[in-house]
């Protein structure tokens, strides 16, 4: 669980406080990597970004709702969605969570809703909660793997 956190933690990192430190001390050839990081990811349109400190933050409102979402919902040992033990179940709550977003991006091409920068960002936080229950339990299970795991040697008696 502290590998997920930590991993999470390093994405927050690199939307929020490079570019921002980057250009707060002068670093401004730190400021291009996160943005470049997120490109294949994020469609990064400036007019939805939140800007910190005058530096427009290298993810969307959305995907920063998403990543600390992520964060925030690694931090519960036993998240309520480890209740949930078959596998389908799981998903079926992630899909769930998926919801807001999908109606967050479609009902504005239909005119029957406009999306907010809260509303992005709302429905990303909703979103990464549920999935860090799926992350945090799957990069435990791949940590507890035995082909992670050294295997003693094994003593073939002198064979070679």
């Amino acid at each position: 669980m502290r590998f997920s956190i930590v991993f999470v933690f390093a994405f927050l990192n690199l939307v929020i406080v490079t570019p921002v430190i980057s250009v707060y001390f002068g670093l401004e050839f730190l400021s291009p990597w996160p943005y470049f990081f997120f490109s294949p990811i994020c469609h990064q349109e400036s007019e939805r970004c939140f800007v910190v400190a005058g530096t427009a933050l290298a993810v969307c409102q959305r995907c920063t709702g998403i990543y600390l979402g992520l964060f925030l919902g690694s931090f519960f040992p036993g998240h309520w969605l480890s209740l949930a033990t078959e596998p389908e179940r799981r998903r079926a709550w992630v899909a769930a969570a998926t919801f807001p977003l999908i109606l967050d991006a479609c009902l504005p091409l239909l005119n029957l809703w406009e999306s907010t920068p809260a509303s992005r960002f709302i429905s990303g936080i909703i979103f990464g909660t549920m999935a860090s229950g799926l992350l945090v339990s799957a990069i435990s299970g791949l940590l507890k793997e035995e082909h992670w795991r050294k295997s003693p040697a094994v003593n073939t008696g002198g064979a070679v």
